[in-house]
């Protein structure tokens, strides 16, 4: 861990020594990292940056062998199950189709997005640009291809599905004899091989092309750190620069609202309208928070009778089967992750409206909390699609999804929209903004007294 030092850079030098933090807008000179250091921000503790040389040198292989191990997954059954004679089999295609066939199209569309489209399109994009980059060439239509990366990197969910895959395996091995399938195995490979990939910052491909092909600008030296008072951090604000989103360039705040010189996307001082766009996410997510757990998630018919479990009965199931460990995933990610994430964006909306400086460092880690915790409440939505196209065995057992699943869906998408409208800068610049001028007539009122 490397804490890069603030300081002001000579005039001429190249934009490239600066980084302004993503979180609080504290302006730093970048420096030199070792193996697996990570460069945290001085103002409010996040991380800046990262060395990231060793892990682009195995980048390009490790999406060639996720790209296989997608197409191995979705070409095989994920798991088989025996019920009274009866076999069924599923594949992630097979789970979406369900879905779409019960009239859930909203769920079938992200289920496909989230655990198909978005994570094979992002592989896909990747490996467009690094076999290029790899002979020392300009890959075509990079700046386009790069901020793509950037924005669906958040919605993949492959590693979230495969836990959905774990649950569901406990949930039906007391009622039928469950075998997984070749899909099983090679889901697992593939999400440790996305751990690996997941690990290197889009937003460094940008650094690397630099480097590797057109300059290597030099990194500032390590001549210790400046310590000031918090609210004397320098900002990127205060000296007449804003960061682009996609790059990181710094550019002139006199550039706002034109394209970045580097990757040619919109330079904002701030995400637009995020205030109002993260209100509006997270208003909608409360309201649709109460049926999404009292409704039911999925419908159970047999000959027994019909059952209609929600969120809470199905953590409850897997505690009495004895699945302790996976009833805890299941509640922690799917109740009370959700309402988690409401209640800290709903701090954060509270502080910058009230102009609070009230523990910043500590409301931007809560930040990035949510952030980190977005995506795992996914959960039950992955487990409903693969219950509902294995439990198809006629008069014996059927299982669809309730409504209460595209109201659950909803309360992800609209927190994960919260989130990422939300500019965590906003609450410092509460402890960056001036005073209040004092009325004159109470300043001489003052002066007398």
């Amino acid at each position: 861990m490397y804490h890069p030092h603030l300081l002001s850079l000579p005039a001429g030098q190249h934009p490239d020594l600066l980084i302004a933090c993503e979180h609080c807008d504290a302006l730093h000179v970048r420096a030199a990292l070792e193996a697996g250091e990570r460069a945290i921000c001085l103002r409010c503790g996040a991380q800046l940056y990262r060395d990231s040389t060793r892990a682009y040198r195995r980048l390009l292989p490790l999406v060639v062998t996720a790209v296989i191990l997608m197409l191995i997954s979705n070409m095989h059954p994920i798991v088989a199950m025996d019920l009274k004679g009866t076999r069924m089999e599923t594949t992630l295609w097979g789970a979406i189709q369900v879905l779409y066939a019960e009239d859930m199209t909203p769920v079938a569309l992200l289920v496909f997005a989230t655990t198909l489209l978005l994570p094979l399109g992002e592989l896909l994009m990747m490996g467009f640009l690094l076999v290029p980059m790899a002979q020392r060439r300009m890959p075509r239509a990079f700046h386009y291809i790069a901020r793509a990366i950037l924005l669906v990197r958040p919605w993949g969910m492959i590693e979230v599905f495969m836990i959905g895959v774990l649950v569901t395996l406990v949930k039906l091995s007391t009622v039928a004899q469950v075998l997984p399938g070749v899909a099983l195995w090679s889901f697992g490979a593939l999400v440790a091989v996305l751990a690996a990939i997941l690990s290197f910052p889009p937003r460094d491909l940008w650094r690397h092309l630099d480097a590797d092909i057109t300059h290597d600008v030099p990194a500032a030296p390590r001549n210790g750190v400046i310590s000031a008072p918090r609210s004397h951090y320098p900002t990127a604000t205060a000296q007449g620069l804003l960061a682009c989103h996609a790059c990181d360039l710094p550019s002139p705040m006199v550039l706002e609202g034109t394209r970045c010189p580097r990757c040619g996307a919109t330079l904002h001082h701030r995400k637009p309208a995020s205030m109002a766009r993260a209100g509006a996410f997270l208003l909608s997510a409360y309201l649709l928070y109460i049926p999404a757990n009292l409704l039911p998630i999925m419908v159970t018919q047999s000959i027994f009778g019909t059952q209609h479990d929600t969120i809470l009965s199905g953590v409850i199931y897997l505690w009495l089967s004895g699945s302790h460990m996976l009833s805890l995933v299941v509640l922690i990610a799917s109740v009370i992750v959700p309402l988690l994430k409401m209640m800290i964006l709903t701090l954060l909306l509270f502080t910058v409206r009230h102009r609070s400086t009230w523990r910043l460092r500590e409301q931007t880690r809560l930040y990035t909390v949510v952030e980190l915790i977005g995506r795992w409440s996914m959960l039950d939505v992955f487990v409903v699609a693969l219950l509902a196209s294995l439990v198809r065995a006629g008069s014996l057992a059927t299982i669809t999804p309730g409504a209460g699943a595209l109201a659950f869906a909803s309360v992800v998408v609209l927190t994960m929209l919260a989130s990422l409208s939300f500019d965590p800068r906003l609450l410092w610049d509460n402890l960056d903004a001036p005073p209040p001028p004092i009325d004159s007539s109470q300043a001489e009122h003052a002066r007398t007294h």
